[in-house]
């Protein structure tokens, strides 16, 4: 049985451990003066809970299923891998270079007194910035 003050366990018997009749007698209560003492929750052990033994073949069909799901999986995510990359290549604009197209020229006709004649008469004028 259990000590009523702590929990501990006590001699068969006895109401309290001898810890908590050392300090019962520390403080001492007059006689007839109500005392109340807590309320003790008893403590049910829990029992462990009943592991199923599983069988070497049931092992085996639980892995070959867990396998096709993988397998299953991962191929979905493939195809929605290459899906998205289809998308990609034929949706979304992609930029396309030619030769000097970074490149812009202003052309303006100048007096062919000032340009050279080397130039076919028109000068490139880059703007100022």
């Amino acid at each position: 049985m259990g000590c009523l003050k702590c929990g501990r366990d006590t001699e068969e018997g006895a109401v309290f451990c001898s810890e908590c009749l050392l300090e019962m007698q520390r403080y001492p209560v007059r006689p007839g003066t109500p005392v109340v003492l807590p309320a003790q929750e008893r403590v049910v052990p829990k029992k462990a809970p009943k592991r199923r033994t599983i069988s070497p073949e049931e092992q085996i069909k639980g892995m070959k299923k867990r396998i096709r799901t993988l397998t299953v999986l991962w191929i979905a995510t493939l195809l929605v891998l290459a899906v998205l990359a289809v998308v990609w290549w034929r949706v979304l604009p992609r930029p396309q270079f030619r030769p000097g197209q970074n490149y812009t020229a202003i052309i303006s006709t100048v007096p062919a007194s000032t340009v050279p004649a080397s130039t076919g008469g028109q000068a490139a004028v880059t703007p100022e910035h």
